[in-house]
């Protein structure tokens, strides 16, 4: 214990970043909400199904396919 407090107290300071997101390269993304990425969906296992939620069903989920719809 007398080894640690000869030591002095831990001091770090972070580097502050300076994000310039007025002059970035690339547009905002858009939320996917508002437009939907198209989606490669690939061929699933037996045991797995997507389902389809959210507005226009474009919100893909991977669900067991034991579960049904009740």
């Amino acid at each position: 214990m007398n080894a640690l407090q000869g030591m002095g107290a831990y001091s770090y300071a972070p580097k502050k970043l300076d994000l310039d997101l007025k002059n970035r390269p690339s547009p905002p993304a858009k939320p996917s909400i508002e437009e939907p990425p198209v989606l490669e969906l690939k061929q699933l296992p037996n045991h797995l199904r997507y389902v389809f939620l959210g507005a226009n069903n474009t919100s893909p989920m991977i669900l067991a396919a034991e579960l049904n719809d009740e």
